[in-house]
Parts: C-alpha cells; structure tokens; sequence
C-alpha cells in the first residue's frame, strides 16, 4: 500500500513493495525439481543395447547344456550354473571391464565375456589381465571377432 498526504503531487517517487527482499523466513520459496533417477542419455543408451540380464540369459542358452553343466573357462572345472551360485551373473566374467570408459561399447560382445565357475576365478581372471597389461592387445582382437582364450591369457603378450 501506497501512503498519501495531501501534500503528495504523486504516486512515482514512492518505494513500493519488493518480495524478493523479505528475509528468507517470510519469503515464499519454490519447490525444487526433483533429480531424474535415470538421465535421458543413459536411458537411451540403455534400450539401444538392450538389457545386460538379457543378454546373460542369451549366452547360458547358448553355452550350457540342459541340465546347466559347463567347464569353467579359466580353469577347467565343471559347475553348474544353477545350483553353484547365489548370484548367478558373478559367472559372466567380462573380459575388458564394462565399467571401463575405453572399453563400454564392447559389454555386450559376445566374445568379451567368459563364463567362470567362482568369484575367484572371476577375480584371478581380471588381476591377470591388469598384470600382463595385454588390455589394448585384447580390445584388437575383441572388436575383430576373435575368441579369447581366458586360460592361457599370457600368449597376448607381445
């Protein structure tokens, strides 16, 4: 509200009223929005590629036999995959780490996964690969289609 005297001429010299200079307990603040749980780009990357679990089930049905017997191949054991696991995706071993930025576009490379019978064979797997430092070597012969020999990963070293 404006306040005028007799003696005002008018209105325009008069301060009028800014909310924005309120303190920050009377002044009406805006909900924020909320963070999306998924961006859009991952999103999109994700129905392109399709799902991981997916593909999973795609290699047991082509690798296992029907009564989900295989051989480890890191170090020959057999295993079932249905009565040897609690989680049974710690038997697909990639062989260049999908986590890894150099290498994300080869996750769903059939050739980049090894299907082991432990998380210590999954483990050992993964420290040699680091040790030998043969991963561009790999990612070469990954992308041309080449099968790896998970179990004699030193014959990559050049």
């Amino acid at each position: 509200m404006l306040k005028l005297e007799l003696k005002s001429k008018c209105a325009c010299n008069v301060k009028k009223f800014n909310a924005d200079k309120l303190s920050k307990k009377t002044r009406k603040e805006k909900a924020p929005t909320p963070i999306k749980a998924v961006s859009d780009k991952k999103a999109k990357e994700k129905r392109e590629r399709g799902s991981l679990l997916q593909h999973y089930a795609n290699l047991a049905g082509w690798h296992f036999d029907k009564y989900w017997d295989w051989e480890c191949m890191y170090c020959w054991n057999k295993f079932n995959i249905d009565q040897d696991f609690v989680d049974n995706r710690v038997a697909f071993a990639h062989i260049l780490a999908k986590g890894d930025v150099l290498f994300k576009h080869l996750a769903m490379f059939k050739n980049n996964i090894a299907i082991v019978c432990s998380e210590t064979c999954h483990n050992d797997m993964d420290q040699e690969i680091c040790e030998l430092k043969i991963k561009p070597i790999l990612k070469i012969k990954i992308e041309s289609g080449e099968t790896i020999d998970v179990k004699n990963l030193s014959s990559y070293v050049e």
